[in-house]
């Protein structure tokens, strides 16, 4: 935090020195270099400071304004150490005229450099100056009260990198929550149709806390900012407050003011003056009310806004996950189907060739059972035929006993022939040859 009103015979290294910019940065760059090596070793540091650009930018930022208000603290600090005593020295007898400015300005040379350079000098050397090179001193407290406004507008000056600074870190959060909630958006419409629920769900929680985690961090940073600058302020508006006592005091009797200002007329035209600067000042401070309620208006219409842009992107947040999930489980169902359907067809064709290999079984089985019938039946025909051939042999053995043996044989072979030609039409029996060599040798 530069200070303007301080002297500018210093070196470029010194002004680089308490730039807070540089400061800030190298804080930062320890501070993360100590989360890195392990030497801070806390899940929510990592968490909160270390997993995500937005929060190494406030982090940052943060540090920054720290460091201004430390320099500003530290400035302050050292203007607060001035001497009680009087830095014009000792009150004389009697005021002197505007030429004694010399002899003060001479007496604050005196003092060591820091009391020189300090507020209270700064401003008691301003207005022996302006007392000596006027040749009058009718008009110092004027002066002094220009000092005391130029002071404080330079106090103000001094807090807006701070300001900035405060108001940019939670902007840099809801930036946060805006990438955030971009990425899991994104992620969801990547993930959904791909990978089941579960795990479509995981990268959208994670853009979640991104989000929440940003715009936390730097809320808590913009708080502990603004109570910083809020108490450094203070202090510095008491010191003020201070250095323009001290100032009236150093000043008061010693210098003789203009015996005109006794007169009446005079006299009443200041009255009208007071009552004039009187209602400037009411004027103003009704101003300031007027501001400070716009402020807080601003601030209550921030607010609202804030909630309600919170639970706009809840609400579009909840539809989306619900029209993405509805979605999936579309998907998950005709997906189902088509591999129902994948399925099912192998095994009807596998059941239309199984029925159609049954009924082949069936018809070979009513063959083969037909099959078996005609062998049953040839079996049966042929033992019919060697038990007439058996009866025959009977026959012929009988026959040949007897005498008539050639009629016989002739009658037995017409019996067979017919028998025979009777037997070729219903199987497929060999012929039977009669043993007519024997029986004619048993005839014989």
């Amino acid at each position: 935090m530069s200070n303007p009103s301080e002297p500018t015979n210093e070196g470029f290294a010194s002004s680089i020195l308490r730039q807070p910019l540089l400061w800030g940065v190298l804080a930062s760059a320890l501070f993360y270099a100590a989360i890195q090596t392990g030497q801070l070793q806390h899940p929510l540091l990592t968490r909160y400071f270390a997993s995500h650009p937005v929060e190494y930018i406030a982090t940052t930022m943060f540090f920054v304004g720290l460091a201004a208000l430390l320099m500003r603290y530290f400035y302050l600090a050292g203007q607060a150490r001035v001497p009680r005593e009087s830095l014009l020295g000792p009150p004389r007898g009697e005021p002197v005229g505007a030429e004694g400015a010399s002899i003060f300005l001479e007496a604050l040379a005196q003092q060591r450099r820091a009391v020189q350079n300090g507020l209270l000098g700064r401003r008691l050397r301003a207005v022996l100056q302006t007392i000596q090179q006027r040749q009058g001193a009718e008009h110092y407290e004027k002066d002094l009260e220009q000092l005391a406004e130029a002071a404080d507008a330079e106090s103000h000056r001094s807090y807006s990198l701070v300001r900035i600074l405060s108001s940019t870190i939670p902007i840099l959060g809801f930036l946060g929550t805006v990438i955030g909630l971009t990425k899991a958006v994104a992620e969801l419409s990547i993930q959904v149709g791909e990978v089941g629920l579960e795990e479509a769900i995981e990268p959208v929680i994670a853009g979640l806390s991104v989000a929440f985690d940003t715009t936390a961090l730097a809320l808590g940073l913009s708080i502990v900012l603004v109570f910083a600058m809020y108490f450094v302020n203070r202090r510095e508006s008491q010191l003020l407050a201070d250095v323009e006592r001290r100032a009236r005091e150093e000043l008061l009797g010693r210098f003789i003011t203009d015996p005109t200002l006794h007169d009446p007329q005079l006299l009443a035209l200041r009255r009208m003056c007071d009552q004039v600067v009187t209602a400037s000042e009411k004027l103003v401070e009704r101003q300031s009310e007027l501001w400070e309620r716009t402020i807080n208006a601003a601030h209550e219409r921030w607010s609202t806004l804030s909630v309600t842009t919170e639970r706009q992107i809840e609400t579009s947040l909840s539809r989306a996950l619900k029209e993405s999930y509805a979605a999936h489980v579309e998907h998950l169902e005709q997906s189902a189907e088509a591999a129902a359907r994948r399925t099912t067809e192998p095994w009807n064709q596998a059941v239309a060739a199984l029925q159609q290999t049954s009924a082949s079984l069936q018809n070979q089985q009513t063959e083969l059972r037909r099959q078996g019938e005609v062998m049953l039946q040839a079996v049966d025909a042929t033992g019919r035929v060697l038990k007439l051939e058996d009866a025959l042999n009977k026959n012929l053995a009988t026959l040949a006993e007897s005498r008539n043996f050639e009629q016989a044989v002739a009658s037995l072979a017409a019996a067979v022939n017919l028998f025979s030609t009777k037997a070729t039409h219903e199987s497929p029996v060999p012929p039977t040859t009669l043993r007519s060599s024997s029986s004619s040798g048993r005839a014989a």
